[in-house]
């Protein structure tokens, strides 16, 4: 068993080497620390060109423009507090699901989600081939 007033005789390895004319610290960084600080580099150079890429792309959520209703859809004008839900329902085929008629609303119009607003036209499809 070796008691704290001997361990303060031994010179460390750092001091060993430089007495020995090997390797010492000097003023340079250890390896180990060199190459941590090349990995972080890298890393904040990817996240830069992976935050680039995206702002170039945009987030692809603009609004598509649905294409212009053959002569056998009709269009219509969604009014002030009227729900997609309530417009497939009074505009669905006889004895269609009124979930299908609503996806397939948002599917013809481009929709990405169910939120329709006051005024917006809306190309209902035409139910007789379902």
């Amino acid at each position: 068993m070796m008691y704290v007033s001997e361990c303060r005789s031994y010179s460390s390895i750092q001091e060993r080497r430089a007495a020995a004319g090997g390797r010492s610290g000097g003023g340079r960084a250890p390896r180990g620390e060199g190459f941590t600080i090349m990995r972080y580099a890298a890393a904040m150079l990817f996240l830069v060109l992976v935050s680039a890429g995206f702002m170039i792309m945009g987030t692809g959520a603009a609004e598509r423009t649905p294409a212009e209703p053959a002569s056998s859809e009709s269009v219509i004008v969604v009014s002030a507090g009227e729900t997609l839900w309530e417009i497939a329902a009074a505009n669905k085929a006889a004895g269609m699901d009124t979930r299908r008629a609503v996806y397939e609303i948002k599917k013809r119009n481009g929709l990405n989600g169910s939120v329709i607003h006051s005024g917006q036209q809306l190309v209902i499809p035409d139910w007789s081939g379902r």
